[in-house]
């Protein structure tokens, strides 16, 4: 089981390299953190990068799940 989510999160690292999606390396075995501060680097530190892009991410998961 442990072997699975660990491949599933280079799975998602090697995603993330197609696209140019910054992530912190290296990958662990149960998560993957994203640079939010750099895919959003509009939004100021002060208005929370990494919070903006989980509710930007959710909101765009539960309207697919909904549709």
């Amino acid at each position: 089981m442990l072997e699975t989510r660990i491949h599933q999160v280079q799975y998602l690292a090697s995603l993330l390299d197609e696209y140019g999606i910054p992530y912190q390396r290296p990958v662990g075995g149960h998560a993957l953190f994203i640079g939010a501060d750099k895919v959003l680097c509009n939004v100021p530190k002060e208005e929370f990068p990494a919070q903006t892009l989980t509710c930007a991410l959710l909101s765009e998961i539960l309207t697919n799940i909904i549709e």
